[in-house]
Protein backbone atom coordinates (compact mmCIF):
# COMPACT_ATOMS: atom_id res chain seq x y z
CA UNK A 1 0.00 0.00 0.00
CA UNK A 2 1.43 3.26 -0.84
CA UNK A 3 -1.78 5.56 -0.74
CA UNK A 4 -2.13 8.34 2.10
CA UNK A 5 -1.62 7.26 5.45
CA UNK A 6 -4.33 7.97 7.73
CA UNK A 7 -4.36 11.32 9.25
CA UNK A 8 -4.78 10.97 12.78
CA UNK A 9 -1.69 8.72 13.00
CA UNK A 10 0.73 11.09 11.63
CA UNK A 11 2.43 14.13 12.21
CA UNK A 12 4.47 16.77 10.32
CA UNK A 13 8.03 15.89 9.49
CA UNK A 14 10.28 18.82 8.22
CA UNK A 15 13.44 17.57 7.06
CA UNK A 16 14.76 20.77 5.78
CA UNK A 17 18.00 22.65 5.31
CA UNK A 18 19.54 25.96 4.08
CA UNK A 19 22.03 26.12 1.39
CA UNK A 20 23.68 28.85 0.15
CA UNK A 21 24.74 30.42 -3.24
CA UNK A 22 26.75 33.26 -3.41
CA UNK A 23 24.38 36.03 -2.11
CA UNK A 24 21.37 33.94 -2.33
CA UNK A 25 20.51 31.42 -0.08
CA UNK A 26 17.65 29.11 0.08
CA UNK A 27 15.57 26.43 1.67
CA UNK A 28 15.05 23.29 0.43
CA UNK A 29 14.05 19.80 1.75
CA UNK A 30 11.72 16.74 1.81
CA UNK A 31 8.16 17.35 3.53
CA UNK A 32 7.10 13.78 5.26
CA UNK A 33 4.74 12.85 7.70
CA UNK A 34 5.67 11.22 10.33
CA UNK A 35 3.70 7.89 11.31
CA UNK A 36 3.12 7.08 14.62
CA UNK A 37 3.95 3.74 15.41
CA UNK A 38 2.78 1.94 18.64
CA UNK A 39 5.80 0.44 20.34
CA UNK A 40 4.04 0.06 23.75
CA UNK A 41 1.47 -2.42 22.68
CA UNK A 42 0.19 -2.61 26.09
CA UNK A 43 -3.46 -0.04 25.61
CA UNK A 44 -5.14 -2.95 23.92
CA UNK A 45 -4.65 -5.81 26.16
CA UNK A 46 -6.90 -9.16 25.30
CA UNK A 47 -8.56 -7.26 22.17
CA UNK A 48 -8.02 -8.88 18.89
CA UNK A 49 -6.37 -6.30 16.09
CA UNK A 50 -6.55 -7.36 12.21
CA UNK A 51 -4.57 -6.57 9.96
CA UNK A 52 -6.03 -4.24 7.52
CA UNK A 53 -3.22 -3.21 5.67
CA UNK A 54 0.83 -3.28 4.76
CA UNK A 55 2.35 0.03 4.11
CA UNK A 56 5.72 1.55 3.14
CA UNK A 57 6.98 4.17 5.44
CA UNK A 58 9.61 6.52 4.17
CA UNK A 59 11.10 6.93 7.82
CA UNK A 60 12.23 3.21 8.57
CA UNK A 61 13.73 0.32 6.99
CA UNK A 62 10.79 -2.26 7.89
CA UNK A 63 7.24 -1.96 6.55
CA UNK A 64 3.97 -1.12 9.01
CA UNK A 65 1.18 -2.55 9.38
CA UNK A 66 -2.24 -0.56 10.15
CA UNK A 67 -4.10 -2.94 12.46
CA UNK A 68 -7.86 -2.13 13.37
CA UNK A 69 -8.94 -3.49 16.63
CA UNK A 70 -12.50 -4.48 17.53
CA UNK A 71 -13.20 -1.46 19.59
CA UNK A 72 -12.91 0.35 16.02
CA UNK A 73 -9.63 2.50 17.55
CA UNK A 74 -6.61 2.00 14.73
CA UNK A 75 -2.45 1.98 15.37
CA UNK A 76 0.24 1.19 13.49
CA UNK A 77 2.97 -1.38 14.10
CA UNK A 78 5.75 -3.01 12.99
CA UNK A 79 5.19 -5.56 10.08
CA UNK A 80 6.71 -9.10 11.28
CA UNK A 81 7.54 -11.14 7.97
CA UNK A 82 5.17 -13.96 6.88
CA UNK A 83 2.19 -11.63 7.72
CA UNK A 84 -0.61 -11.02 5.65
CA UNK A 85 -3.94 -9.49 5.10
CA UNK A 86 -6.59 -10.10 7.83
CA UNK A 87 -4.37 -11.72 10.20
CA UNK A 88 -4.70 -11.29 13.61
CA UNK A 89 -2.43 -9.99 16.38
CA UNK A 90 -2.99 -10.09 20.25
CA UNK A 91 -2.18 -8.31 23.35
CA UNK A 92 -1.58 -11.44 26.02
CA UNK A 93 -0.95 -11.27 29.75
CA UNK A 94 -2.12 -14.63 29.30
CA UNK A 95 -0.66 -17.66 27.75
CA UNK A 96 -3.22 -18.64 25.00
CA UNK A 97 -3.24 -22.04 23.29
CA UNK A 98 -1.39 -21.26 20.10
CA UNK A 99 1.38 -18.45 19.34
CA UNK A 100 0.83 -17.04 16.38
CA UNK A 101 3.40 -14.71 14.70
CA UNK A 102 2.48 -10.48 15.81
CA UNK A 103 1.41 -11.39 19.06
CA UNK A 104 2.49 -9.28 21.83
CA UNK A 105 4.21 -10.98 25.05
CA UNK A 106 5.99 -10.30 28.27
CA UNK A 107 9.13 -12.77 28.45
CA UNK A 108 8.24 -14.11 31.36
CA UNK A 109 5.54 -16.19 28.91
CA UNK A 110 7.46 -16.45 25.93
CA UNK A 111 8.96 -20.22 25.38
CA UNK A 112 12.87 -20.85 25.04
CA UNK A 113 14.07 -20.69 21.49
CA UNK A 114 11.43 -18.20 20.43
CA UNK A 115 12.24 -15.55 17.60
CA UNK A 116 11.21 -12.22 18.59
CA UNK A 117 11.51 -8.42 17.66
CA UNK A 118 10.53 -5.19 18.92
CA UNK A 119 12.16 -5.74 22.98
CA UNK A 120 11.88 -3.28 25.62
CA UNK A 121 14.92 -2.40 27.92
CA UNK A 122 13.26 -1.08 30.83
CA UNK A 123 9.36 -1.91 31.60
CA UNK A 124 7.14 0.29 30.21
CA UNK A 125 9.60 1.96 28.19
CA UNK A 126 8.21 0.47 24.98
CA UNK A 127 10.09 -1.04 22.40
CA UNK A 128 13.67 -0.09 22.03
CA UNK A 129 15.98 -2.90 20.39
CA UNK A 130 15.28 -4.92 17.05
CA UNK A 131 12.99 -3.04 15.54
CA UNK A 132 15.06 -2.61 12.05
CA UNK A 133 14.50 -4.25 8.64
CA UNK A 134 14.83 -7.98 8.73
CA UNK A 135 16.11 -8.27 12.43
CA UNK A 136 15.16 -10.44 15.09
CA UNK A 137 16.54 -12.25 18.41
CA UNK A 138 16.08 -15.00 19.89
CA UNK A 139 14.88 -15.98 23.68
CA UNK A 140 18.40 -18.08 24.85
CA UNK A 141 18.09 -18.60 28.25
CA UNK A 142 15.45 -17.50 31.52
CA UNK A 143 16.84 -17.05 35.11
CA UNK A 144 13.63 -17.41 37.52
CA UNK A 145 16.05 -16.59 40.46
CA UNK A 146 17.40 -13.29 39.12
CA UNK A 147 13.58 -12.47 37.36
CA UNK A 148 16.01 -11.67 33.90
CA UNK A 149 16.10 -13.19 30.98
CA UNK A 150 18.82 -13.74 28.17
CA UNK A 151 17.94 -12.45 24.48
CA UNK A 152 20.32 -13.26 21.22
CA UNK A 153 20.22 -10.91 18.89
CA UNK A 154 21.46 -11.49 15.04
CA UNK A 155 25.19 -10.08 15.50
CA UNK A 156 25.32 -12.63 18.21
CA UNK A 157 25.44 -10.09 21.13
CA UNK A 158 23.30 -11.38 24.29
CA UNK A 159 21.47 -8.87 25.98
CA UNK A 160 19.95 -9.55 29.49
CA UNK A 161 16.43 -8.11 29.93
CA UNK A 162 14.12 -8.43 32.84
CA UNK A 163 11.38 -11.12 32.68
CA UNK A 164 8.59 -8.54 32.67
CA UNK A 165 9.79 -6.33 29.30
CA UNK A 166 7.49 -7.17 26.13
CA UNK A 167 8.54 -8.52 23.22
CA UNK A 168 6.56 -9.79 19.79
CA UNK A 169 6.82 -13.03 18.03
CA UNK A 170 8.52 -12.91 14.80
CA UNK A 171 11.31 -11.31 12.51
CA UNK A 172 11.11 -7.54 11.49
CA UNK A 173 9.94 -7.88 7.52
CA UNK A 174 11.47 -6.74 4.42
CA UNK A 175 14.33 -8.66 5.08
CA UNK A 176 16.13 -8.44 1.71
CA UNK A 177 16.46 -4.50 1.97
CA UNK A 178 20.34 -4.54 2.27
CA UNK A 179 20.32 -6.45 -1.24
CA UNK A 180 19.01 -2.85 -2.61
CA UNK A 181 21.55 -1.21 -4.98
CA UNK A 182 20.61 2.72 -5.29
CA UNK A 183 22.76 3.95 -8.56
Amino acid sequence: WRGSSIKQLTVKKDKSYRSSNFFRSSIRGIKRSYRIIDLYRDDHLGIPGIVYRIEYDPNRSSFISLLVYKNNICTYVLCPSSVSLGDVFVNYLSVPMFFNVGDCFISKKIPVGSIIHNLEVQCGEGGKYIRSAGSYGMVFKKLNLLNTCIIQLRSGFRKVVSLDCRATLGMVSNQDKWMTFFG
